[in-house]
């Protein structure tokens, strides 16, 4: 056979030890049952967090399955975003094992600070290059496998081992690899997998594996971020946060090679997710995925248009970026269709008129007159080309649909959504409608799936979404949990065409305290803090970075009959202020120059 490239040339001399790097975020606990998933940009590994590694996918296959540790149990972990830390203990006591998967390249990386083992054979795992002719060389203690095409291999390396590595051929299109796991400093397996070049980038990338690992471990600095000083709130968002952004990442490399039913809703609902916690990047990649699913033809829920979803989620895009690149090709697409939008259906009409309507006005000062009068007729023209005839105002008897459901939810209010396919995001969207009822009950409902998630989700520790496929792309439950908290607490709703964001807190009456950092308007960024002492509410609002200062329009729900007193900047003024029950919602309208406080007084 062809041998392989000399990749040991490229592996570092010396290979740093992991561990040291204290996580920005992190989840601990005893080991158990539970399962884990670490994802980057190009890999991610899964496996239970007291036994070993189910699978290790790169790229868009799974290269490495059933790694092992024989005759050590996990104890304790502490997993990160992008990194998992256990400690496994065995014959020969106990040793700190460190997963880490690089962010952006395609390899992974396993060290293990001793060995609780002796055995010759203690470390296995079974090799799978995905073709039933796998071929295989080992030089310098290095192991490439591939299969019909050389050029796509993977390779294997444990630096700091003795011996050499032990291969079966299991005459399935995999190998039985086992290597000795002597040795008394740390040992470090490298996993990569791709083109030769990019397993030499691999390698070579492994001597920094220390900085690998701190940012792989690193909350995101971009987005918005939730400060209470409650743990399961704050890093429940950040995690949920991380774990969007991360499976949307990973689906854009590998694309999602799922049906579109299924593929359309993780998409749509991670990317709406990603907008809440206003990370523009992995919304972006959203919209980019679903318009390759438009371009495949693939099927969608007749409530659920495809063509719908994407449009509203490219316009969102454009209202809270101001970049309206993506929203300017939705239109061209619409508006050339020769009468109206493909996959219309009278189940989907609601989605599209939302879709239109929104993508109007995200464009509104970027293309013509013309042309957003043209979209916004088709919005109204819509009810009579599903019905194939003309639609009678006082017709008015369509029943509500997943556009009526989300033009609802969007501003903070009530409604009920078709169904998606999908229980857990069917409930989780029922929870979301359920803040604009009653604030306080579906606030109990929210946290408690938060922390659920949190603590042990359906696919382990900080994770809100069963992993029912390696591949599956998105975390459609863990966006709409995002964007329930960001749209019905929050009120956030930016504009970025105009320079307005408009932010209507809902807070549940218990809550006395509360910061948000990060909320987004274009280039600008909008810290809001919320205190509360008795019945006087101050609200806090500072521009942290924006180079105009935009119009705010706050409108905060506070308990209370009615509103006694407030000051703007410690000015008395006149609000308007309406009663809803035993809450008083009040409207201020303001240019944010600089910081700015707002004390309302309620009785």
């Amino acid at each position: 056979m062809k041998r392989g490239p000399d990749l040991a040339g490229h592996l570092p001399a010396a290979m740093p030890e992991l561990g040291a790097a204290v996580p920005a975020l992190a989840v601990s606990g005893i080991a158990s049952a539970e399962p884990f998933l670490i994802e980057g940009e190009a890999a991610s590994v899964q496996g239970v967090l007291k036994g070993g590694i189910d699978r290790i996918r790169i790229h868009d296959r799974v290269v490495v399955r059933d790694l092992t540790l024989a005759g050590s149990l996990g104890v304790n972990f502490v997993l990160m975003p992008g990194a998992l830390r256990r400690e496994r203990t065995g014959p020969l006591g106990t040793i700190m094992e460190n997963v880490v998967v690089a962010p952006t390249l395609p390899f992974v990386a396993v060290q293990w600070s001793g060995s609780p083992v002796a055995s010759d054979d203690a470390l296995r795992l079974r090799l799978t290059p995905a073709d039933s002719q796998v071929q295989y060389d080992m030089r310098d203690g290095v192991l490439r496998a591939h299969g019909q095409d050389s050029g796509q291999s993977v390779a294997l390396a444990l630096h700091g081992g003795k011996g050499e590595w032990t291969v079966l051929d299991a005459g399935d299109g995999s190998l039985l690899v086992s290597h000795e796991m002597g040795g008394a400093g740390p040992l470090t397996l490298l996993i990569a997998a791709g083109s030769e070049a990019a397993l030499r980038s691999a390698f070579a990338a492994a001597a920094h594996l220390a900085a690998h690992e701190r940012r792989a471990a690193a909350a995101s600095v971009d987005g918005m971020r939730v400060v209470t000083g409650v743990a399961e709130l704050d890093e429940g968002v950040a995690w949920a946060s991380s774990r969007v952004g991360a499976s949307l990442r990973r689906s854009a490399v590998e694309g999602t090679g799922h049906d579109g039913v299924g593929s359309s809703h993780r998409v749509f609902w991670s990317g709406l997710g990603a907008l809440a916690v206003a990370d523009v990047e992995t919304a972006g990649l959203a919209v980019s995925l679903l318009d390759d699913m438009l371009g495949a033809g693939e099927a969608c829920q007749p409530e659920w248009p495809l063509g719908a979803m994407a449009t509203l989620l490219a316009a969102r895009l454009a209202l809270t970026s101001g970049d309206a690149s993506a929203a300017r090709q939705r239109a061209r697409f619409v508006l050339s269709e020769p009468s109206s939008p493909s996959g219309l259906s009278s189940d989907g009409v609601g989605l599209w008129a939302l879709a239109l309507e929104t993508l109007a006005d995200a464009l509104r000062y970027t293309e013509t007159d013309d042309r957003i009068a043209d979209l916004r007729r088709l919005a109204v023209e819509l009810p009579s080309a599903a019905a194939g005839g003309t639609r009678l105002p006082m017709v008015g008897d369509r029943r509500p649909d997943a556009g009526d459901f989300l033009t609802s939810v969007l501003a903070g209010g009530v409604g009920k959504p078709p169904a998606t396919g999908m229980s857990r995001l069917d409930e989780t969207l029922h929870t979301w409608s359920g803040f604009g009822e009653d604030a306080d009950g579906a606030w109990g409902q929210w946290r408690a799936m938060l922390s659920l998630g949190f603590a042990s989700g359906p696919s382990g520790p900080a994770s809100w979404d069963e992993v029912e496929d390696a591949m599956a792309p998105g975390a459609p439950v863990t966006g709409a949990m995002l964007a329930a908290f960001s749209h019905s607490v929050l009120g956030y709703m930016p504009d970025a065409p105009s320079g307005r964001l408009r932010l209507a807190p809902r807070f549940p009456s218990h809550v006395h305290s509360l910061a948000i950092e990060g909320l987004r308007l274009a280039s600008a960024s909008i810290a809001l803090r919320y205190e509360r002492s008795k019945t006087l509410h101050r609200f806090e609002l500072e521009p942290t970075s924006a180079r105009v200062p935009p119009m705010l329009v706050l409108e905060p729900s506070v308990p209370g009959k009615r509103l006694v007193e407030a000051h703007i900047g410690g000015v008395s003024a006149d609000l308007e202020a309406t009663s809803e029950g035993e809450r008083v919602r009040v409207r201020v309208q303001l240019p944010l120059e600089g910081p700015c406080t707002i004390d309302l007084r309620t009785e």
